[in-house]
Formats: structure tokens, C-alpha cells, sequence
């Protein structure tokens, strides 16, 4: 296959972030925290809605998180009805080259209860409880995947298209280390859970939806991979 870098020109990268999302039932019930929830972050006057990612854990707590696309270190961020922390973490802002888009919320600061579960489902009714997680390695082409998203809810799974690629560019400039499912997802889903579903009402996480990636005339839905996100932001992916 083609290296990423010849496909430029045909490659059209779209943040997945959304102004005003009508959150599906469920995915607007807080606490306690999961993944697959709808979360709003306050950038200057401007409302970001995305989809609230993995439990994460490292030497100061338990964080939340979401796309870092969605926000930057120090903007507020609401979960449901309630204003739950900053962004305190990012490794999308201030790179050129992602590898990972995922920024973190505290949890541990004020004490919010939270869960190693996915919200799935019609609506986000029925839970997945996180019991693993893939490697970069582990993650090839044919391998089947799911993501939540707040806009298009549940029932999102393709199969891995590209691993472990450089993709360029966004409107931005930036460079992005993706794996790829085909399966489009939509505004609004970006930080949302990606993972191999495990009956019964298990999931092995793979990465958080990240963009819609235009490729030769295909889109797909492009993800920052787990063992990205750990070395990025010096975290772990909390576990049931």
C-alpha cells in the first residue's frame, strides 16, 4: 500500500466537532462519568459538543476525557447539568504531529464518581465494562471495531483500513498518527469510545474517534489508539 504521504491530495481531514448537540437519552446522565456521554467544552464564547472518552489514570487522580481538538488547557467543561473541571491535559494543541488527540479532565479534583464503562446502545441505555485494551501492534487491517458518539449514537462498526499511519493534513496544518475504520462517524462524535465489543457486555478499547478522514473519496473515521494516548499524556487506561 501507498505511503500516506502520496495520498495528500486526496486526504481530507475534518475534526468531528459540533456547536449545539441534542444529546441522545442517557448520554446526558452525570455522574457518574463514562465513556460515550455528550460533553460541551467552553472555548472563549464558542460551545464545543463531543462525546467524553476513557477513564484515565497517572500520579494526580482519575481524568475524563474527550477529543483535544474539542478544547484547549483551561477551558471549562460540562457534562450533563453540571460544570465538572478544566482541560488540563492536550496532545492535540500544541503539536504538529498528533499522535494523540485526547485531552483530560479531572475527575479526582472534585470528587466525581466514575466508572471503566462505555455508554452503548440505541440512546446510550445499556453498558460495556472496559476489560482490556489493544496495543499498536495488535491493531491491523480487517480487525473490527465499534465507536459511540453523541450524533451517531450506537451501531457505528467497520473494519481497520489503515493502522498505524501518518495521515496529512488538517485545515490547520497538522499531521495526525491514525488507525482508520470504515465507518463514517459524524459532528459531535469526536473523543468517543473505539473498541471491540466482548459478550457479554465487555469491551477491548482500541482509541477515541479523533476525525472524519476523506481518503480517495472514502471517508473514514479516523482514531488515536490507546497505547498513543498513554504515552502522550503519561496516563493509563483504567480498566473493570
Amino acid at each position: 500500500e501507498e505511503p500516506a504521504s502520496d495520498l495528500a491530495e486526496a486526504v481530507e481531514v475534518v475534526p468531528e466537532v459540533d456547536i449545539d448537540i441534542a444529546p441522545q437519552a442517557d448520554r446526558n446522565t452525570f455522574p457518574p462519568y463514562a465513556a460515550g456521554l455528550s460533553t460541551r467544552i467552553l472555548v472563549g464564547t464558542r460551545w464545543n459538543g463531543c462525546t467524553t472518552g476513557y477513564v484515565w489514570a497517572n500520579a494526580f487522580g482519575y481524568f475524563g476525557s474527550t477529543a483535544g481538538h474539542c478544547g484547549r488547557v483551561n477551558d471549562g467543561v460540562v457534562i450533563g447539568p453540571a460544570i465538572v473541571d478544566v482541560i488540563r491535559a492536550n496532545g492535540y494543541q500544541p503539536h504538529v504531529w498528533v499522535q494523540a488527540d485526547a485531552a483530560l479532565i479531572s475527575l479526582s479534583a472534585r470528587g466525581w464518581p466514575h466508572r471503566p464503562e462505555i455508554r452503548a446502545g440505541v440512546g446510550g441505555r445499556s453498558h460495556r465494562t472496559v476489560t482490556g485494551k489493544y496495543l499498536n501492534a495488535q491493531i491491523g487491517n480487517g480487525l473490527e471495531l465499534c465507536f459511540q458518539g453523541v450524533t451517531s449514537d450506537s451501531g457505528n462498526c467497520g473494519r481497520v483500513v489503515r493502522a498505524n499511519q501518518w495521515i496529512c493534513c488538517d485545515a490547520a496544518g497538522k499531521s495526525f498518527y491514525y488507525s482508520c475504520i470504515d465507518h463514517p462517524s459524524l459532528p459531535g462524535d469526536s473523543g468517543g469510545p473505539v473498541y471491540r465489543p466482548v459478550e457479554p457486555a465487555r469491551a477491548v478499547a482500541a482509541g477515541m474517534v479523533s476525525s472524519s478522514v476523506t481518503i480517495n473519496g472514502t471517508r473514514l473515521t479516523c482514531f488515536s489508539t490507546v497505547e498513543s494516548i498513554e504515552y502522550i499524556l503519561n496516563s493509563r487506561l483504567v480498566t473493570g
